[in-house]
């Protein structure tokens, strides 16, 4: 196991250097000047050139590259060209009400699919199969956006159950928090919902008709343990690769999400950096953004080795 850990991890270290040459090269080719965007639009040619000079612009892209990522590796993402604060201080501002929208959706998501593809597959052709493929269906074809005004619409505005917009962080009371996270959280966790249900119930059709299933029921053992101990751990990889997928676009939808309702996290903070070419806060977010995924995928692949043991070999 530690062998098989030791590798995985090996492969990761090239893929997050392919994604900072990726990172530092479009922020390079674009027709923005950093130097510009620092001294502003009332700034001398002079002025620019000297602050061209004193951030090392001047320099050939290959030594700016390893400059850059010699203080990436030191923790050092840069400054913000806006707010003259460091990018890992505005990162650490807004980390926790995305943290909060990740984590509660994976967990409602998960909680919610798996069993809902089980139960689909276990009932193969019946009405129970055909409303919970229909309900995933429906869930999967709609954009998060669309779900998000819909239920802010009908849950805040009508019913006034929930709040419209805005996040109030876990210091200031477990209640409002958690009333803050559930419209969020809901219109992001379906389209989630509906991509592991679906691959839950295929997977688990294809695992139900395999020979040591039918001995398990002729040996008299209970669906519960048929489903669980057997056909459910077995079909465990594709649906684990499955929510590996689904997570890397929550990334995306949760930039979508804070949008829509407003919520000051780390999809907001990179739409506005977008917008303000803040080139170091767009860097900064990207690679932390990209080393969150590709420690998801060495968790996968981690998680590969405990439910099927042949993989560590």
């Amino acid at each position: 196991m530690l062998a098989y850990t030791l590798k995985r991890l090996a492969a990761a270290v090239p893929v997050m250097l392919i994604v900072a040459i990726i990172t530092f090269t479009l922020m390079h080719v674009g027709s923005v000047d950093p130097a510009s965007r620092i001294a502003g639009e009332l700034a001398t040619p002079a002025e620019v050139e000297r602050i061209r000079v004193a951030m090392g612009l001047d320099k050939p892209l290959l030594h700016q590259f390893f400059g850059w990522l010699g203080n990436v590796v030191s923790g050092d993402f840069g400054t913000s060209i806006l707010n003259k604060t460091p990018v890992l201080d505005l990162v650490g501002q807004r980390i926790e009400p995305t943290l909060s929208i990740t984590l509660f959706t994976i967990v409602f998501a998960v909680a919610l699919a798996v069993p809902m593809g089980v139960l689909a597959a276990w009932n193969a052709g019946t009405w129970i199969d055909h409303l919970i493929m229909a309900l995933a269906v429906v869930a999967f074809s709609m954009p998060v956006f669309l779900v998000g005004y819909l239920m802010i619409y009908q849950f805040s505005i009508e019913l006034r159950w929930l709040p419209v917009q805005g996040y109030k962080p876990i210091a200031g009371g477990l209640g409002p928090y958690l009333r803050h996270l559930v419209l969020p959280v809901a219109s992001l966790g379906l389209v989630f919902l509906a991509l592991i249900a679906r691959m839950t119930r295929a997977t688990m059709l294809e695992v139900l008709n395999q020979d040591y299933i039918r001995t398990a029921r002729a040996k008299g053992l209970g669906n519960t343990r048929i489903l669980v101990l057997h056909a459910l751990k077995n079909a465990a990889n594709p649906i684990v690769t499955t929510i590996g997928f689904g997570i890397a676009a929550l990334i995306g939808g949760v930039v979508v999400t804070e949008t829509v309702f407003a919520i000051p996290g780390i999809g907001r903070l990179t739409i506005d950096a977008v917008i303000r070419r803040d080139f170091p806060v767009i860097q900064g977010v990207i690679l932390i953004f990209s080393a969150a995924y590709v420690l998801i995928n060495l968790a996968i692949d981690l998680s590969y080795a405990i439910f099927d043991p042949r993989i560590r070999y």
